[in-house]
């Protein structure tokens, strides 16, 4: 993503800024001379990990060396692997805090709430991947305006979110990958073209109706339920591009079957697939980006501090 060093140190400053500067820092949207996949495409993708890591283990040490042991960022060093270094293209930044958290009581486990918004709880913000993508119109080329995955919990909340639309409203997450397979590849570029057309035709249908009762709702609806509707219509404008967006030069991977995982949830069941299931979705999310599927992500990471995975470690190890 090309941006002024200036301005990408303030976007990632964004949770301690008002919603105003936002809209400064936040680059226009794109006028036709963009071509979609262009270089000068923006991206976005946000991903959280619940308890972090340990700080001595993401900082780079003299010499910006990230290749030591154990190095959270090793994996941006690996020519070998990825045919070429990242090295040089990384900013890490040290010292944010949470302060739009503590003036509300929003932390500790709710302090996801914090992190991409710059709001606590009763905040109306959107986080930050929502505001480009929609209130930017930055997605506005792509068939889905984003995505927002999770392993292992999909709850809605404080605690379980760091996506959030218009009027802070907590996205749902996708957290098995066949739904995600689904979101992204399903629509656009599986099946026939027969049953693509029908498809299209059938969910048009749909969507002209669902369109008109919610609007007819909306007229109805006190002003504090009328963001929850401006999600749902979000949505149904996203489903309506991919049904308008049918061709792709991009194939589609593999389809993954919910067979795949039948137990994909936390404390039921699921723990001993979240390895598989956390390295599906980010390759699902790489291919969506690759075929220019979507430019906005999040992914929250399970939180493993009590899932029993090591007999050996102790019940509770999310203070160790």
């Amino acid at each position: 993503m090309t941006l002024a060093r200036r301005r990408f140190l303030a976007a990632l400053g964004a949770a301690l800024l008002p919603r105003e500067v936002w809209a400064e820092l936040a680059p226009p949207p794109p006028g036709p001379a963009v071509a979609k996949g262009s270089p000068s495409a923006k991206r976005f993708i946000g991903v959280y990990m619940p308890h972090g890591r340990a700080r001595e283990l993401f900082l780079p040490r003299e010499g910006f060396r990230i290749d030591y042991e154990d190095a959270a960022l090793a994996a941006f060093d690996d020519p070998q692997r990825f045919g070429r270094s990242f090295r040089e293209d990384l900013l890490v930044i040290d010292g944010l805090d949470l302060a739009a958290g503590f003036l509300t009581g929003t932390v500790g486990h709710d302090a996801p709430r914090v992190l991409l918004t710059g709001a606590g709880a009763n905040g109306k913000n959107a986080s930050i991947d929502q505001f480009l993508a929609v209130e930017q119109r930055l997605a506005a080329e792509t068939p889905l305006q984003s995505l927002v995955l999770g392993v292992g919990n999909d709850e809605r909340g404080s605690a379980s979110s760091i996506s959030y639309g218009r009027g802070g409203i907590p996205l749902p997450k996708l957290i098995h990958p066949a739904d995600t397979f689904d979101s992204l590849f399903g629509a656009p570029l599986v099946g026939s073209p027969e049953a693509l057309a029908a498809r299209r035709q059938r969910g048009q249908s749909v969507l002209d109706f669902l369109s008109s009762d919610l609007e007819k709702l909306r007229r109805m609806a006190p002003a504090a339920e009328r963001e929850k509707l401006e999600q749902h219509a979000t949505a149904l404008r996203d489903i309506e591009r991919r049904l308008l967006q049918p061709k792709s030069l991009c194939t589609a991977p593999p389809r993954v079957t919910r067979d795949q995982f039948r137990a994909f949830r936390a404390f039921g069941g699921g723990e001993r697939f979240f390895d598989s299931i956390t390295d599906l979705q980010v390759d699902l999310l790489v291919r969506g980006f690759a075929c220019d599927l979507t430019r906005f992500a999040t992914l929250m990471l399970a939180d493993l501090s009590r899932t029993a995975l090591d007999p050996t470690l102790p019940n509770d190890i999310h203070q160790d």
